[in-house]
């Protein structure tokens, strides 16, 4: 964990201190070595969130970008089940950086616990995840070339397949300075479709730094997405949209994502 209670204050760990888990109520102390980044651990050996996993620098820097209150919060659902979102913003949106391997269902049941779920990919935790990726976008087929749009056959990136069955939204980081990658909520057994998408401009949405909504705003991309394309092959598949999606008005809603 990044923050525990100290005195009643959200802290982050420092060498020697003990705290109090804010999920569970239990007593955490500091864990400052040099190997391992500072991070909070329970004494006991008792489960706090089963979700919860151990976080590397990526999570970390991550999480960062956002308000200390919206880093680590409970969020609790209408029948009492509780987990602890790595960030939630003030409009309700759970972002979950994701690096350890994690179960399709699990995943599946992440999807069903949050409504207003985006996900944040590690895609350099597997040696060949990348060159897989990119292989498979340069191969890919260009469906759009402003804003760039890229059907990609799922089975050459091992990645892509295990997200592809995903009903939120989701982004791979590649480790790229200026953009992450935005797997769009089509459902297909075959192909994946994906755009590239401002790193920045991602945090800025979340921190409501942008003239637009982040939800609205890939909402009428899909519905334009669509609109562009020819034929019924990707008109005819079933469109996971994610519950806050809502409608855009708004003349410039591309011209961010044209830039990449």
């Amino acid at each position: 964990m990044k923050f525990a209670l100290v005195n009643g204050i959200k802290c982050t760990p420092k060498p020697k201190t003990d705290g109090i888990c804010s999920f569970c109520a239990s007593k955490v102390n500091s864990k400052c070595g040099d190997i391992n980044i500072w991070h909070w651990a329970h004494y006991s050996k008792r489960e706090c969130d089963t979700w919860w996993e151990n976080e590397t620098k990526w999570h970390r820097d991550w999480k960062g970008h956002f308000p200390i209150d919206w880093q680590e919060v409970t969020h609790r659902a209408d029948d009492g089940e509780r987990h602890i979102a790595d960030v939630k913003t003030e409009d309700g949106c759970v972002i979950e950086f994701q690096h350890s391997f994690i179960s399709k269902e699990e995943r599946l049941s992440r999807d069903n616990f949050y409504p207003n779920l985006v996900w944040i990919v590690d895609g350099l935790r597997r040696k060949r995840d990348k060159d897989q990726f990119f292989k498979a976008i340069d191969s890919a087929v260009t469906l759009m070339v402003s804003p760039l749009l890229k059907k990609v056959y799922i089975d050459e990136s091992k990645l892509i397949k295990e997200w592809q069955t995903s009903s939120s939204l989701v982004f791979f980081d590649f480790g790229e300075e200026q953009r992450i990658w935005w797997k769009l909520p089509f459902k297909d057994n075959s192909f994946a479709y994906f755009v590239p998408f401002s790193r920045t401009e991602f945090i800025d949405f979340q921190l409501g730094k942008m003239d637009v909504d982040f939800i609205s705003f890939l909402n009428k991309c899909i519905k334009d997405f669509m609109l562009h394309l020819s034929g019924d092959h990707l008109r005819q598949q079933r469109i996971i949209v994610p519950n806050r999606l809502s409608a855009l008005q708004s003349s410039n809603r591309l011209r961010r994502m044209r830039r990449l």
